[in-house]
């Protein structure tokens, strides 16, 4: 193997890295660090996703494993408050095959609320990430950008087991595809919508969806409402998600296919380390992605 110089990305990870470990070593050997050097540690770490994922604006790994806060650790401060039923129970943190911890939703009337700062209000391009595992397959709407029956943006899974991405502007569609997969219970699912100003395409596990003839123009948040705010599994037509949702991700820029299937693949490996999926499913999903990509060639 030739040898070759390291890239300045590179470096700085090295940097970053060995700076996070020495204030876990100073954390560790002083009694006394309260809870503010704690803060100015994660408000460190946030700049150091924002420097390295730059078009990251929203990243929600739901890691926190306790508490009522999902913390937005892309650095724009978009962090979702947990709401839980009316009888206080539901919206659990649960271990997560994905890694770390997911969100589990009681399919009733819990949800996350985000507060937006216009980060991604602005958007005219962008990308949603988001891995679900849906514990039924019914009529559920898991994403939600705006309150309003007119001016919105949304993710269903209806009970074909279809998904559907739809926005709404003046109560016209301008976007309506759906998948062409049909999502099982009780599997994960990664799901991605990007969107070019041009068109939107959505990805199911790493494989492009078509949308011939489905409605589909260059709107995207900027035209769903500049303050809007956003919810999983909250929605005007009361359509509750029931099962996990983990590693949502907003970017101000349209992913490639070639990085969308790099984070399903990545995804895929840690389910089987966790023992999530067996090597038969793995080997089965790995085999129809790679036919998947060699017959779109």
């Amino acid at each position: 193997m030739k040898n070759r110089a390291f890239t300045l990305l590179e470096l700085l990870v090295v940097i970053i890295i060995i700076g996070i470990l020495s204030s876990i070593v100073i954390v560790s050997m002083s009694g006394s660090t309260d809870s503010a050097t704690i803060a100015k540690g994660k408000a460190y770490a946030q700049q150091v996703h924002a420097l390295l994922g730059a078009n990251a604006v929203g990243v929600w790994n739901f890691d926190e494993g306790s508490g009522i806060t999902a913390y937005d650790i892309s650095g724009y401060g978009n962090n979702g408050t947990l709401v839980k039923g009316s009888n206080g129970t539901g919206l659990d943190w649960v271990s997560s095959d994905i890694g770390g911890t997911a969100l589990q939703f009681d399919g009733v009337d819990d949800y996350v609320l985000i507060i937006n700062n216009r980060s991604f209000s602005l958007l005219e391009k962008g990308t949603i990430e988001i891995w679900i595992y849906p514990n039924i397959i019914t009529d559920q709407i898991f994403f939600m950008y705006e309150w309003s029956y007119s001016d919105y943006i949304r993710l269903l899974l209806n009970a074909s087991g279809i998904i559907t991405f739809r926005q709404e502007v003046g109560d016209i569609a301008v976007i309506s595809i759906n998948s062409d997969y049909i999502i099982p219970a009780e599997k994960w699912c990664h799901l991605v919508i990007v969107q070019n100003e041009i068109l939107s395409q959505m990805y199911i596990n790493g494989l492009a969806q078509d949308h011939g003839g489905e409605i589909n123009s260059s709107n995207w948040f900027i035209d769903s409402g500049i303050n809007g705010n956003m919810y999983f599994s909250r929605s005007p037509w009361n359509f509750p998600f029931s099962g996990l949702i983990d590693g949502v991700r907003i970017y101000s820029a349209a992913l490639p296919a070639t990085e969308i299937q790099k984070h399903y693949v990545q995804g895929l490996r840690k389910l089987l380390t966790d023992q999530a999926i067996t090597q038969t499913e793995y080997d089965q999903r790995m085999e129809e992605f790679k036919k998947s990509l060699v017959s779109n060639l």
